[in-house]
């Protein structure tokens, strides 16, 4: 979701299909062959006069990205690895190569009053030539059907058959109102920086597009999406927030039953309410909907992770990578695969390169692996970095991290003297989690308490609590009976006890 997707002990709430995996392989001249079947899509040009346009140019990436998505033949690059390539210089070829995809399509976009001039060229990596290219000139009540001939030429270029019910999607305008679709992007535009303030920015946006058309399906889930990490990420007005996230993502699935991105959101919102079984079955839907949709593939994974189904985690984790493979969200998922594994040298190539992407969050998470693997000078450093990144947006990270760092220490007196005040903040936004605190507790050989704190994050419906399999902090009460109890009701009681 965002920058905050950190699923780890000590911070509140903080989150987070089948899809043929085309690998590059050698040709006969031992030459690396790209798939032309696995395409990006780069950021649109803005060559408008007014700047403020560049929002417009985004959302149409944004736009034909997940049109052509919709096209089961091709594999798509999701929008975070793409935009990084924004305004670049560098060559197709050795974009192509980056991402190890075989066509790309590049284009840009122009906007005077209602009158908007679009460019496409698809080109082939392997040869640098061109698969095919197309000038529109339209009004602005055209641009969903310029979309969707984009996503059509493509296929026919690339020779992809679209299946009749893609077809229908990729036809399909997901509203009649300009407005209210330039309302939406300018959402979605906000949405994509991540900050609180943005994310505010955001919601005003999505609720603007949905004032503007009632039956813009994409602007409930905007308003969901808002929702959802306003609660989990942010601390937000929690209870407030995450009803109206399921009210709205509801709405979406009235409108539209089939829309990918709203079966997926349905079941991040499950898992936090702890009903998995469910939040499975969605997660499901929306890939079989929407192969080339890398959120719902890594969402997946985490929740078959905290059930210890881990070659399906590695799975889905592995096609979200494939799909995205320059997003820090899931870099970072990836590493915390490995730490819920409990194989702590594998985690750390992952962290860093979330790091290199700009996640501030991960250098908590490494530092909590060098926790384990005893390197605790590491540890030390990768706390304070992450503590410096990160005071402004989280108030408390110094007392989450000086927590953590006493903990592998073995410095009870510290955790002792700490405690009073997590305890007292533990309501706060991005604040010490009852989770946490239920794990000070039990360090401290206090199980009454630990268990006290556990049911606070029971009925406050922490993401955290989940991974109550996995913590090794808890290794120590598995068999007590309320631990026992307390698995059952969050719906893990089918799987292994513990790790190994």
């Amino acid at each position: 979701m965002n920058s905050s997707e950190d699923r780890g002990v000590g911070l509140k709430g903080w989150l987070s299909g089948k899809v043929p995996k085309a690998k590059p392989h050698e040709s006969k001249s031992g030459q690396v062959a790209l798939d032309t079947h696995r395409i990006a899509v780069l950021p649109f040009a803005n060559m408008s006069p007014d700047p403020s346009d560049e929002y417009f140019a985004d959302g149409m990436t944004e736009e034909i990205i997940s049109t052509v998505s919709g096209i089961s033949g091709l594999v798509v690059i999701s929008r975070t690895s793409v935009m990084g390539y924004k305004g670049t210089a560098k060559k197709v070829r050795e974009i192509g190569k980056e991402l190890e995809v075989g066509s790309v399509l590049e284009g840009s976009f122009r906007k005077a009053g209602d009158r908007i001039r679009v460019t496409t060229q698809l080109i082939d990596v392997a040869t640098d030539g061109h698969l095919w290219a197309q000038n529109y000139d339209r009004t602005l009540d055209d641009i969903f059907a310029v979309q969707s001939d984009v996503a059509k030429q493509v296929a026919e270029a690339l020779r992809v058959r679209v299946l009749s019910g893609e077809k229908e999607r990729v036809e399909k305008k997901p509203t009649e109102n300009t407005t209210a679709y330039a309302l939406y992007l300018r959402g979605r535009y906000y949405w994509n920086k991540r900050d609180l303030e943005d994310l505010k920015r955001a919601l005003e946006y999505f609720e603007l597009a949905v004032s503007e058309d009632p039956g813009f399906v994409l602007g409930y889930v905007g308003i969901s999406d808002c929702c959802v990490v306003l609660c989990h990420s942010w601390g937000v007005k929690p209870e407030a927030n995450l009803e109206r996230a399921k009210a709205m993502t509801d709405k979406a699935l009235q409108i539209d039953p089939e829309l990918a991105e709203a079966h997926a959101s349905k079941a991040l919102i499950m898992m936090g309410e702890y009903q998995l079984r469910q939040a499975e079955e969605e997660f499901r839907k929306a890939i079989e909907l929407k192969p080339s949709y890398a959120m719902a593939h890594m969402w997946y994974a985490n929740q078959l992770s905290i059930e210890l189904r881990w070659d399906e985690a590695r799975e889905q984790m592995e096609k979200a990578l494939e799909l995205d493979p320059l997003s820090p969200i899931i870099h970072y998922n990836h590493g915390d695969y490995y730490v819920h594994m409990r194989d702590y040298s594998k985690a750390i190539a992952p962290f860093r390169k979330a790091i290199e992407l700009g996640f501030a969050t991960a250098h908590a998470r490494m530092a909590y692996t060098y926790g384990w693997m005893k390197k605790f000078d590491d540890m030390r450093h990768e706390y304070e970095a992450w503590v410096e990144l990160s005071k402004d947006s989280v108030p408390l990270a110094q007392l989450v991290a000086n927590l953590h760092m006493a903990l592998f220490t073995d410095d009870k007196k510290t955790i002792s003297q700490l405690l009073p005040e997590a305890e007292i903040h533990f309501n706060d936004d991005i604040g010490p989690s009852p989770f946490l605190i239920g794990v000070l507790h039990f360090y401290l050989g206090d199980r009454e308490k630990g268990f006290e704190w556990l049911e606070r994050s029971y009925s406050k419906r922490e993401m955290t609590l989940l991974d109550i399999k996995i913590v090794r902090f808890l290794d120590g009460i598995r068999t007590d009976l309320r631990y026992l109890d307390l698995l059952k009701r969050l719906g893990l009681d089918q799987t292994a006890q513990s790790i190994s």
